[in-house]
Formats: C-alpha cells, structure tokens, sequence
C-alpha cells in the first residue's frame, strides 16, 4: 500500500510540474516528415496534390505546402504546383471559410489526380496543432488522417507575422534614445533593455560628469603672473568615456532591435520517457521510498 501510494504521489508531482502533458511537441519539418513516414507507404505509388493549408497567412501555408510537396515528392506523383495554384486563382477557391472543398477535390481529379492532401495549422495555446488528410477523389472518402503538436519557433512567428514589423523595430531604436525604453516598452526585450539601460545610462553620467568638471582649465603662474589654458585629465576621461559608452550603446541598439525576435512560447514535456524515472529503494530503517529523478527540457 505504501508503495502504490508512494508511486501516485510521484506522479502527481510530476503531472502538476509538467506543462504539456498530453502529447510530446515535435518541430516543423520533422511534423512534414512525418506524414510522409505516416500515410504515404500505404496508399501506394498514385498521383497527389496538395491543396492550399489553413493556416492563418498566406506565407504559413506556402511554407508547408511547398515542405509538403518536396517531402511527399519521394512517395507520390505530385501535381506541379504552379499548376493547382493557378486552377484554384481561377476558380476563387481559398482556404477558411471560403474554401470549398467539394470543388477542389473536383479540379484535382480533372489534373489526373487520384488522392488531394489537405491540411491544418492552428495555435493552441503554447503550441500548434498540425492536421493533414488526405482524401481519394474519386470517392471522396478519407484514406489517410495524421495529427500532432508543433512547437512553436522563431520560423513559425515569422511565417504568421507575429514577429516585429519594420516600424515597429525603428519605433523601438528611436525610442531608445533613451536607453532601453524601446527595447522595454514595445519588444519585451529585457536583456537588450538592461544592457542599453546600464551602458547608455552609465555613458550619460560620465558625459554630464566630464563636462561639469571641464575639458580645459585655466592655470595660474604665480611667479610669472600669466595665465593659461591646460587640459583637465578628469574631464578630458570623463567625456571620453562617456562618448564612447554613448556610442556602443547606440551600435548595440541598432543591432539588437533589428535581429530581436520574440522568444519561443517556453513548453515542458513529462510524458517523454527521457525526461524522468521513478525507482523504488531503500529508505530509512528498511522502509521502502521512492526516488524520483526528472528534468523539465526547454
């Protein structure tokens, strides 16, 4: 009794610690190959199409039309792209609610096609849910059905613009005139942020500090009774220093606001067998205890 209590506890530790617990997340591409892997060894060696893929932005859905059509090139005989393309333009048929599926299976079967793919890419939450069928035409029925969880990815935003636009990375540069606030306020970028902070900050200070004291100051000689002009050292530092802060903060700003990307939505996975393991050994006084052993991969 014990023991099952031990082990249950155990795993509802790890349950609560988890954060996609359902199914293991893979990538993009290793998704594509795998309907490849999946479907294609059983419908034999046939003529296919792939049909426009639901999946937010005309960009997305060429992406993985286009991984599609290579990966499943290997398997099938596949309809020249720029061919479908210009049938369903022709045709206005376009994927969401637009999308009419009864004809495009009816112009993929007047290309000698005998089996049209179809597919799906959604976000749920921390990830993206993957779908692709793939019906004969002539019956209309489906032969082949695979699904699976995609994490999310820097290529992934990209190809959904859900990336930083343009203006929005120049508003940021301009924004960090003063330092850090654009990185702050409109990227989310607390490093980049930090980093111009303390720097432009630090150059600011020195400026202000080395300027104060005065790059020149006027010396007195006392036995001659003349006056002149020497260079401060403390202000000549200060300024340079200053300056040159001021300029690394600007490079860095530049830089870091046009290759910033958003970060990937962080997912754990305890359903990976890899991930953890439980054992039974000895405790205290011969009382059996259980050990548990996990990583939570990023």
């Amino acid at each position: 009794m014990k023991r099952i209590l031990c082990i249950t506890g155990a795993l509802a530790y790890m349950l609560a610690f988890g954060m996609e617990t359902a199914t293991a997340q893979v990538g993009l591409d290793d998704a594509i190959q795998s309907v490849s892997r999946n479907l294609a060894p059983h419908l034999g060696n046939v003529r296919a199409a792939v049909a426009p893929i639901d999946a937010g932005t005309v960009g997305m859905s060429n992406h993985i039309m286009n991984r599609l059509t290579s990966v499943l090139a290997g398997r099938f005989s596949m309809v020249e792209r720029s061919e479908l393309d210009r049938l369903f333009a022709e045709q206005d048929i376009q994927m969401g609610e637009r999308f009419d599926e009864a004809r495009a299976v009816s112009i993929t079967r007047g290309l000698g096609a005998q089996f049209l793919v179809l597919g799906a890419f959604q976000r749920i939450g921390g990830f993206y849910d993957f779908r692709v069928r793939i019906i004969d035409v002539e019956t209309h029925v489906i032969v082949g059905a695979y699904e699976t969880r995609v994490q999310d990815s820097a290529l992934i935003r990209d190809l959904l613009g859900m990336d930083f636009t343009t203006g929005q990375r120049w508003a940021a540069v301009g924004m960090n005139l003063v330092p850090g606030l654009g990185s702050f306020v409109i990227m989310g970028d607390t490093f980049g942020g930090v980093v111009q902070l303390v720097v432009g900050g630090a150059g600011v200070g020195l400026l202000i500090f080395g300027l104060g004291q005065g790059i020149t100051e006027e010396v007195h000689d006392l036995v001659w009774g003349t006056t002149q002009q020497e260079i401060n050292a403390t202000g000549l530092v200060g300024v340079i220093a200053g300056g040159a802060l001021i300029a690394g903060q600007v490079v860095f700003n530049l830089v870091r606001s046009h290759t910033y990307t958003r970060p990937a939505v962080r997912a754990a996975s305890v359903v990976d067998p890899r991930a953890w393991n439980i054992g039974l050994v000895p405790g205290e006084n011969g009382i059996e205890r259980v050990s548990l052993s996990h990583t939570l991969r990023f």
